[in-house]
Parts: structure tokens; sequence; C-alpha cells
């Protein structure tokens, strides 16, 4: 394994436009989805996958429409999985960036019901074999192990970010998470991996694609960032044509840009 820097680095700046990678943020309080209960009969996360039979909500467990198994995407994990039908993956959490837009503060290390976003993040990739950070050193709890690692160069961008990281993932799966996703959890990482065939994204509430909160076949992320000279996390993904995840009655997609998405997200913690 290479060896692991720990050093820190200037950062990379945070997030950037729809093309860039930036995922959805900055909801306004009015208008967020009600209440974070699970609707009866509902899958557990809320989740409905863009493409699946009918209408793509789900229902007792099943896609609309279909019987239980009969009609999921089964050219992904599910295909490979054994046991509870998750398949091994990593975890690849960017936590770098200079939070110009957080006034300069440690966004990862911000706090949303007594936890700090990132430990949030890691708590949803409990089951990850491998935890990875591209950022700063901090404690983390966590199952699995643990590594930390800086982009090349330093400031360099997500892009780098995501190959930095790469570098020390070694299971057929990848989770590419922003490490400020305060509703992000261990539902939504499975839900997004049955429905993935090269990947799968989240969504928001708009129907843009949250780059920072996908899974893919290590393979194809590799070769996909091998062929790439760009800076935009759209441009290297996008083309891999990832499974589309929308999500009902809950924000797993919502990021804390700003301290007022902060706020935000304390306020709908303690509603």
């Amino acid at each position: 394994m290479p060896p692991v820097p720990d050093t820190a680095a200037e950062g990379w700046p945070a997030n950037g436009t729809a093309a860039e990678g930036r995922l959805g943020s900055g909801a306004a309080a009015e208008g967020w989805p009600g209440g974070g209960a699970l609707a009866e009969g509902r899958h557990e996360g809320g989740m409905a996958i863009e493409g699946w039979p009918g209408s793509g909500a789900l229902a007792e467990g099943r896609p609309e429409g279909g019987a239980a198994g009969s009609d999921a995407p089964r050219d992904g994990m599910a295909a490979e999985a054994a046991g509870d039908g998750i398949p091994p993956f990593d975890a690849i959490v960017l936590t770098g960036g200079r939070a110009s837009r957080f006034g300069g503060a440690d966004k990862p290390g911000a706090l949303v019901g007594g936890r700090s976003l990132v430990e949030r993040v890691a708590a949803a990739v409990s089951t990850a074999h491998r935890l990875i950070i591209v950022g700063d050193r901090r404690e983390l709890a966590h199952p699995g192990e643990v590594v930390f690692t800086r982009e090349d160069p330093p400031g360099g961008g997500p892009v780098p970010a995501v190959r930095a990281g790469l570098v020390y993932a070694g299971q057929p799966w990848v989770a590419l998470l922003a490490g400020d996703l305060p509703f992000f959890t261990s539902a939504d990482v499975e839900t997004l991996l049955l429905a993935a065939g090269t990947g799968a994204v989240l969504v928001d509430d708009t129907g843009r694609e949250q780059w920072l909160a996908g899974v893919w076949r290590r393979d194809v992320l590799t070769d996909a960032l091998a062929r790439y000279d760009g800076r935009s996390l759209h441009g290297v993904l996008g083309p891999l044509e990832p499974a589309r995840v929308a999500v009902r009655d809950r924000v797993p997609w919502f990021d804390c840009d700003t301290t007022d998405d902060l706020a935000l997200a304390n306020r709908r913690e303690t509603a």
C-alpha cells in the first residue's frame, strides 16, 4: 500500500457549479419534505429509483407494479451480493476544501445534533471495509480500517481528490461521498448499491445529480479517471450513465455549504 500522507494542505475550493460536481444545497426552510418517518410499507430509506417499473415509488419493499425482486435491476451489486444482499465496498469521503462559504471554519467538524458532519457520514458507511478520508486527519470511529490521504496537487479540486482516495480502495464497489451530508444514512448506501449498474447517484428535489452522493464500480471509476484530464466531476462521472435515485420524505442529498445550511440542518434534526 502506498504511504499515507498526514500533512494538512491548502484545500481545494469548496463545491462549485453544478457542472463542477456541486451538491445541491441551500434548501430553504420552506418546502422541505415533511417528516422523517417512513411511509407505511415503503422500502427502508424511502427512496424511489428512477426507471423502475411504474412510477418508481417503492411499496411493501418492492418496485411498484412487480413482485418482490422480480423487476429490480440485477446488473449491479445485487447480482453479486450474498447474505444481506449488500456487496462489499469501500467508502471515499472528501473533506478537503477551504470552506470559503463556511467562513473558513472546519466544516467537516461542524456539529449537527451533537455529532460532526464527517462523523455522521462515517456512520452511514459503517459497513464499508475501508473508510478513506481525503482531507485532514481527525479522530473517527469506524469498525473497519480508516485511511487518510490528500489530493495531488494539494488544492487541485475534487477530481484529484477522488484519484487520491481511489488508490486505497480495494473492494469491487466504492461509495463516493462529500463529508458534509448530515442526513445521509446507511439505508441510502444500501439503496444506491442495489440500484447501481456502473454506478448510482442521488438526485435532489430539483432532479440534479449529486455527484458526491453515489456509488461506483471501482474498475469503471478507475478507467474513467485514467481517460479524463478535466476538473469537473460531472465531466468524468456523467458519461458513465449512473442510475439516478430520487428520495421521498427525506433529504440525504442536503449538504452544509454555509453556516445557514448548518443552522437549517440543526433545526431539522431537532424538529
